[in-house]
């Protein structure tokens, strides 16, 4: 992590300058709070250059009131009651109130003036990581904060960002960390940038040929499935391939290469499709569920229609950790044969799973990563890191019997500590359907019974 350095009036003034005009309904979300937050922001939110410059200034004092409102609250409040006295005083401010006239150009110029020089000095206060954050443009701001209010992270009405990071942004924050699998300090790392914009992938009230399937947390850009066009991957996995006779199916896939059979009386049906390894899960000739072995080569995107400003993403470019954030249902970590406790038949795997609601037609999504697959350590790092958090240093039997006998964190005590291991491991294999998806679906195991819901 590098350390950003100090930073200075010159630095400041050319964020202003290069920080592109906040769109009108913006900038009414941006006056409502930033009338919150004091009159003489009442006063600045009237003109475009004072708004900016007092933007910037409560954006470096949320700053400084989280990284030390615990040990120190008073003495920041202090300070900045003593910043707008100062203010009022250099400036030669009148009154503010609803009646009052605009500031005149001597008035703007000396507010955005010391309102500069306090911003800085505010910030000459601040520590890593919030100093990353405070050298961000407003445009990335404000585009971090969207983030979390399309992800279902943060609630703003309208849910539109004014680039404030006021406590309920903190709160998101953490809620999004906590998610990923990163400590939950409440402000977000250079490094978690990447992670964070790729949320945003919520699409409400999606109707597809007389069945609704409104799926809160994903969705899957449609392709021209009627008219036959578009990749096969594509056309298969769509909420609308479920519940699809098999000899549909087949139209795009040609026959099975493998047919199997597994304990819960399911017909497992692989194909290759476009060199791709597709698994469907019948129950007579009825189609109940997908699974996708992900490569770099066979992968599908994820994210809104080419008519929204949702982004697309391959799946492939995703990480367990970006699974949970984005796949917001009812979500467990979950592993299988941990700590060796299958011997040598089958290889250690984990994954999230994200149990569908009755609203979204009880869709369930999963996507796992298994050890014998990977051409890199970080699945068997994270086994051995979510294994260790769950015996212990100590080793004890009865903590090695809770990881070998079944349970696999199927209770839920360890779900944090493996979001936390697992949170960087590709994603190997993608699952959505109205089943079980027990991470033994990618081994065709059969399914372990502690984990049934």
């Amino acid at each position: 992590m590098k350390k950003s350095t100090g930073l200075t009036v010159g630095f400041l003034l050319s964020v202003m300058m290069s920080s592109a005009a906040i769109a009108e309904n913006k900038d009414e979300t941006l006056c409502t709070h930033l009338q919150q937050t004091g009159a003489l922001s009442v006063a600045a939110c009237s003109d475009p250059s004072l708004k900016m410059a007092a933007l910037h200034y409560i954006q470096a004092r949320y700053a400084l009131e989280a990284q030390d409102s615990a040990k120190n609250h008073t003495a920041v409040a202090k300070q900045l009651a003593e910043n707008d006295a100062i203010l009022r005083h250099d400036c030669a401010l009148p009154p503010v109130n609803p009646t009052a006239a605009p500031l005149s150009e001597q008035e703007k110029t000396c507010y955005i003036d010391v309102r500069q020089r306090q911003t800085t000095a505010l910030s000459h206060s601040l520590r890593e990581p919030y100093t990353q954050e405070i050298t961000r443009s407003i445009a990335l701001h404000t585009a971090l904060q969207q983030k979390l209010i399309d992800g279902g992270y943060l609630y703003r009405s309208p849910p539109i960002a004014d680039g404030i990071y006021d406590h309920d942004t903190r709160n998101a924050i953490k809620k999004w960390q906590a998610a990923y699998g990163d400590d939950k300090t409440g402000v977000i790392t250079n490094d978690e940038i990447p992670h964070l914009q790729k949320l945003g992938l919520i699409t409400f009230g999606t109707e597809r040929a007389n069945r609704r399937s409104d799926v809160s947390f994903i969705s899957f850009p449609q392709p021209l499935v009627s008219s036959g066009k578009g990749p096969a991957l594509t056309r298969i996995f769509q909420m609308d391939m479920l519940e699809i006779d098999r000899g549909y199916l087949e139209r795009i896939t040609g026959p099975a290469k493998y047919i199997g059979e597994r304990s819960d009386k399911l017909t497992t049906l692989t194909y290759m499709v476009d060199d791709c390894e597709v698994t469907a899960y019948a129950a007579g000739d009825t189609i109940k569920g997908y699974n996708l072995h992900v490569t770099p080569n066979c992968t599908i995107p994820l994210g809104g229609n080419t008519s929204d400003n949702h982004p697309i993403l391959s799946l492939a470019d995703m990480t367990l950790g970006e699974f949970n954030t984005i796949f917001q249902g009812n979500n467990q970590p979950i592993g299988l044969c941990f700590a060796g406790a299958c011997g040598n038949s089958i290889d250690a795997s984990m994954g999230i799973v994200s149990y569908g609601a009755h609203y979204n037609d009880e869709v369930n999504f999963s996507a796992t990563a298994a050890n014998q697959d990977m051409d890199n350590d970080k699945a068997i790092a994270a086994e051995e890191q979510w294994t260790a958090a769950m015996i212990g240093p100590d080793d004890s039997d009865a903590k090695r019997d809770y990881v070998e006998e079944g349970k696999f964190n199927c209770d839920g005590k360890y779900d944090e500590a493996g979001i936390r291991a697992m949170k960087n491991v590709p994603i190997q294999y993608f699952f959505f359907g109205r089943m079980e998806p027990d991470i033994s679906l990618e081994l065709n195991a059969p399914p372990s019974p502690a984990c049934t819901k």
